[in-house]
């Protein structure tokens, strides 16, 4: 296999990862053509420790790319013809990169392919390929498997046709792009940054065209610290219009994005604003202005490793996500909430073993993942206790410091 040192260098933990990429090589001849000559190509999926929901209206998070990987093995096509063949969907998608225009026939995937080559053929170039890919990112709950799959495409057209002179920011908004314009979602650029960048870093979207991006170290937090995340049951499918009112809510409060503005003017015009909105729409501006406090708050304890300050912040930016941005069940579907349970038993191990630790809804909400923040020393028995009480395994995930790769540049 070529790249194996390489590939070695991308996980913690290599157990089963060579030999998924040996499979991977394996369909690729099969599917494709017999070479040698092939390239591999790895995208992260991402965990977001804080600043839920901001990034649309220019707010401040911190995340970090995982583990959790979308991989490819890929070879350049001497035509017009983007060739991929997905493991997971069992489908091949050919596409034709003069011919870009969404159908009425697409699939979701087929639109989503097809926007992220318009995306990347608006600040660079784009070509052919035979690509095949597999993920083992958990799909449809909040760890971006989506941005995780855009970014590896992205990051293929950038190797393949653009001398990998793209920049990362440039190459997310092609994923941003595809998103808004071909599935009609209104995301941001948080979960396509986090996905590409590697290790874990602080963003702040003020400047939208040009975010500021700083690399934390967390080397000692991940020494000491396991992040568990948790499947709660539930997808992340569907729940397009449910995302999207988040962003226009807070929009709403004064016709442009909440950056713009300070919460001295929801308290100035707070009377007038209950009369025209609604109340949830006042309240997920303040979990906005509260994330981006607590951002400012976290880092600082990150760098000084004041970890007790550190899971403290991480919980009160869950509970601002589920008291205030209200994203952990569908207000539709009251009997069905999966995210508050999880929330609750896991609540009560932390506080009935003296535990230091925290958990918080995680990624998107409404449905799919929690996240728990608890020291090495109690992750097995947590993992043990709460996968009793629910329906998948848990997946015990580490921050890797690559994040979307030509495997042969590593």
């Amino acid at each position: 296999m070529r790249y194996l040192e390489q590939v070695k260098k991308l996980y913690k933990n290599n157990e089963g990862k060579i030999k998924r990429f040996e499979d991977l090589i394996k369909e690729f001849k099969k599917t494709y053509k017999d070479t040698e000559e092939y390239e591999l190509f790895s995208s992260s999926g991402r965990t977001e420790i804080i600043g839920n929901h901001t990034d649309h209206n220019f707010g401040k998070v911190v995340c970090a790319s995982i583990d959790l990987d979308t991989i490819a093995v890929a070879t350049k096509e001497d035509s017009n013809l983007f060739k991929l063949k997905s493991l997971d969907f069992k489908e091949e998608y050919i596409i034709d990169i003069n011919d870009l225009e969404k159908k009425e026939s697409d699939s979701w995937s087929t639109l989503l392919i097809k926007g992220i080559l318009k995306g990347v053929s608006n600040i660079g170039k784009i070509g052919g390929a035979n690509i095949v890919v597999t993920s083992d990112v958990i799909p449809s709950s909040g760890v971006s498997s989506s941005a995780s799959f855009e970014m590896l495409i992205t990051t293929i057209l950038n190797s393949f046709y653009n001398d990998s002179k793209l920049d990362i920011v440039s190459l997310a908004k092609a994923g941003q792009y595809s998103e808004n314009f071909y599935w009609d979602k209104k995301s941001g650029l948080l979960d396509q940054i986090a996905c590409s960048h590697g290790g874990m870093i602080a963003i702040d979207f003020k400047d939208i065209k040009n975010p500021t991006l700083e690399k934390l170290n967390s080397s000692k937090l991940e020494d000491l610290y396991d992040i568990v995340l948790v499947p709660t049951g539930g997808s992340h499918e569907d729940l397009g219009e449910e995302y999207s009112s988040i962003p226009s809510e807070m929009k709403s409060i004064a016709s442009k994005e909440l950056r713009y503005i300070d919460k001295k003017y929801i308290m100035d015009n707070f009377k007038e604003l209950r009369k025209n909105l609604s109340d949830r729409a006042i309240l997920r501006a303040f979990h906005f202005f509260n994330e981006n406090e607590k951002v400012d708050e976290l880092i600082p304890a990150l760098k000084n490793e004041n970890y007790d300050k550190f899971l403290e912040v991480v919980r009160e930016s869950g509970l601002s996500s589920f008291r205030y941005l209200q994203n952990v069940y569908v207000a539709k579907k009251p009997e069905e909430q999966p995210i508050p349970i999880a929330l609750n038993l896991t609540e009560m191990y932390i506080h009935d073993n003296k535990l230091n630790a925290a958990t918080r809804v995680h990624g998107g909400g409404f449905a799919g993942v929690i996240m728990v923040v608890l020291e090495k020393k109690d992750s097995d028995n947590y993992i043990n206790y709460i996968e009793n009480y629910i329906d998948d395994k848990c997946y015990k995930v580490s921050i890797r410091p690559y994040g979307s790769v030509d495997i042969s540049k590593i």
